[in-house]
């Protein structure tokens, strides 16, 4: 395996362990008069979360499996394909949501667009675990 896998490995983590932290935040403050500013916080995290765990997982196809993927989508589909991921559909409505951010931001779409993220999270750590024990048995 390559520094280059490993150091995006070390991206994704640190992005999720952000992320994680993020909606944990957020949480607590549900009630609170500054939500939105945890909830938009939220929303950035998934952003990068999302751009790393797509593109390690480019890096990782190619490298691994010789496969080389130029999109969010294709991606996914060869990922998926080969045993990476567990639910195409879950990560293309995540690739769907990331894209969402640049097109639309209000108030509706930002709540819509959280609580979608609340019940990404287990993906995420799914995937996480999975290339870990892919990676670095």
């Amino acid at each position: 395996m390559s520094e280059r896998i490993v150091l995006e490995f070390e991206k994704f983590s640190k992005s999720l362990r952000s992320l994680e932290e993020a909606i944990d935040e957020s949480k607590k403050k549900e009630n609170h008069e500054k939500f939105e500013f945890f909830r938009d916080s939220v929303i950035q995290r998934f952003e990068y979360t999302i751009e790393q765990a797509w593109k390690l997982l480019k890096h990782v196809l190619f490298e691994m499996e010789w496969v080389e993927c130029n999109s969010p989508k294709s991606t996914i589909k060869e990922g998926f394909q080969d045993g990476y991921i567990e639910n195409i559909n879950i990560w293309f409505a995540m690739v769907e949501s990331r894209n969402s951010t640049s097109h639309a931001y209000d108030e509706e779409s930002a709540e819509i667009l959280y609580q979608n993220i609340l019940t990404y999270q287990s993906s995420f750590n799914e995937y996480h675990s999975s290339l870990s024990s892919k990676l670095f048995r």
